[in-house]
């Protein structure tokens, strides 16, 4: 072969290698610019998610947070909840509170305790609808039996104390209105 020929396949060569290594300069530019757009679309969405929601997902973060009582410790925890259900129980004038926290079955942020009580019908009635006001006590177990007296009866409530260690900023707590009328069950008629 010739000087010159060789010269002619090697540029040919030169020229093949260099459309080559172009094409897959250009392949790889394109996956990026694909995947920079596709994450800047991926972005946009979750913002106009957020912006439309937003309202929604405050609502739902304050509401989980309000499924835990923040206390500075796990006992001044347990001391705010006793205070709080004593009040509460003394607010439908409830006799014979006793509440009994189960230290052993204790779990990280939970605590399960044990409240039993004695009252007129409608004020236990009362005690239970005004219990729903407390989040983060989550009745697991209802019991309600006969006492002795009449129109008398004896609730014990197995519920889950939640709390979260941190920095307590309560907000003021109102105790349900208790009304001084009667109320009217059919257990008068037993």
């Amino acid at each position: 072969m010739s000087t010159q020929m060789k010269l002619r396949w090697a540029a040919a060569g030169c020229i093949w290698i260099l459309a080559l290594a172009v094409t897959f300069w250009n392949g790889s530019k394109v996956d990026q610019v694909a995947a920079s757009r596709q994450s800047n679309e991926q972005a946009r969405r979750e913002n106009d998610f957020l912006r439309q929601n937003a309202k929604r997902l405050a609502d739902t973060m304050a509401s989980h947070d309000g499924r835990f009582l923040a206390v500075e410790s796990m006992d001044l925890g347990i001391v705010a909840m006793r205070s709080r259900l004593m009040a509460l129980a003394a607010a439908f004038d409830l006799a014979d509170v006793k509440i009994h926290p189960e230290m052993s079955q204790m779990g990280e942020d939970q605590v399960p305790c044990e409240i039993s009580l004695r009252g007129p019908l409608g004020q236990a009635v009362g005690f239970l609808t005004a219990l729903g006001n407390y989040p983060y006590l989550t009745v697991r177990r209802l019991g309600v039996s006969a006492a002795a007296g009449p129109h008398e009866m004896d609730l014990q409530i197995e519920f889950l104390f939640r709390y979260r260690i941190g920095d307590p900023t309560p907000a003021p707590e109102v105790l349900p209105h208790v009304t001084t009328h009667r109320i009217e069950t059919q257990t008068e008629a037993l």
